[in-house]
């Protein structure tokens, strides 16, 4: 059998190759996704940087606005309010914070938290830094581990212990509070020993709490059998305060004292012994008669230096906790919660 190879077409007869052409994304579409992808990302980063993590409940949100209100640890800015709102039962105001994360760690369960705000008296200024700027919320850290749940409920007022500066805390019980306010001093015959920080109004309201701190070089000078009293004495005395707002020095009168106002205290010649901190007096109305003759002598008692055998007790067990101490107010400071 002969094979014949068959003739190729000529090519003439053959179709003709048509290039097919990718279609490209022109690169002009590329830069407005990439601005898309650019303001969603700082979008993104910027709810997250305003998004609430710490919640407060105040009983008044006076003054208090989102975006202006700071919010200081310690005298530090660390956060700043994102939002106010009514608590959904109406009996105060629900407050959302932003803290940065040097204040976010110090939000601890057991941190005290209240609203600055200024207050004027007879013999004082305080907080005037918040009369032009408006009031912030201040918060102290506390000691327990922090958690991730961060609610809070704000105190009505600074921490009894808040202006305390290491002396001896006492609590002075009064049925009025007769002009006395935080500031006003605690005098030994006329010279200052201390000075009132706060003060307390009880749920039982049968009295005034005035929390004094007696500065350490003369705490000696309190003993057991010590009375407090309350003096009011008509002076007139002008003088300037000067007070740095916003980065200027503002300087105005001051009526120092109309009323000067203390609580004094003496000791009797039988004294007793010194006291501890927390210890409670109650105001007398009027001096006893012949305490001007009262001449105690009030040295310091030095406490004894431990034993060896307490030595070797403490550093063979150095992390043992020493006993809770008990509350030796009771039921002074057991304040009705309004947010129950």
């Amino acid at each position: 059998m002969n094979e014949t190879n068959p003739t190729p077409p000529p090519a003439s007869s053959l179709p003709a190759a048509v290039p097919v052409r990718r279609r490209r994304l022109p690169f002009a579409w590329l830069l407005p996704v990439l601005g898309l992808a650019v303001v969603g990302y700082f979008a993104y980063w910027a709810y997250t940087q305003n998004e609430p993590n710490v919640t407060l409940r105040l009983e008044d949100a006076s003054g208090i606005k989102a975006f202006q209100t700071p919010v200081r640890c310690r005298g530090v800015e660390v956060g700043t309010v994102t939002n106010v709102a009514l608590s959904p039962n109406g009996n105060g105001a629900t407050v959302s914070i932003r803290l940065n994360e040097s204040g976010l760690p110090l939000a601890t369960p057991d941190s005290d938290w209240w609203v600055l705000r200024p207050e004027f008296s007879l013999t004082d200024v305080s907080g005037v830094e918040s009369l032009l700027a408006g009031p912030s919320i201040e918060y102290r850290p506390g000691e327990e581990v922090p958690r991730r749940n961060k609610s809070f409920t704000a105190l009505s007022g600074p921490p009894s212990d808040a202006g305390m500066t290491g002396g001896l805390r006492l609590f002075i019980t009064s049925d009025q509070r007769d002009a006395i306010e935080p500031g006003t001093s605690v005098r030994f015959r006329g010279i200052p020993i201390g000075r009132v920080v706060s003060m307390r109004l009880p749920t039982h309201g049968q009295s005034v709490v005035f929390i004094a701190e007696i500065d350490l070089p003369f705490a000696h000078l309190i003993r057991e059998k010590s009375v407090f009293w309350h003096r009011k004495r008509a002076v007139a005395n002008l003088n300037s305060v000067s007070l740095g707002l916003g980065g200027y020095q503002i300087d105005f009168p001051r009526l120092n004292s109309a009323l000067d106002i203390s609580i004094d205290v003496a000791t009797p010649d039988n004294p007793g012994e010194e006291v501890t901190a927390d210890s409670i007096f109650q105001m007398q109305h009027a001096p006893p008669e012949d305490f001007e003759t009262w001449a105690p002598n009030l040295i310091p008692v030095e406490e004894p230096a431990p034993t060896p055998e307490q030595d070797e007790q403490a550093d063979a067990d150095p992390d043992t906790p020493a006993d809770p101490k008990p509350d030796p107010l009771g039921d002074i400071f057991n304040f009705i919660n309004p947010f129950d």
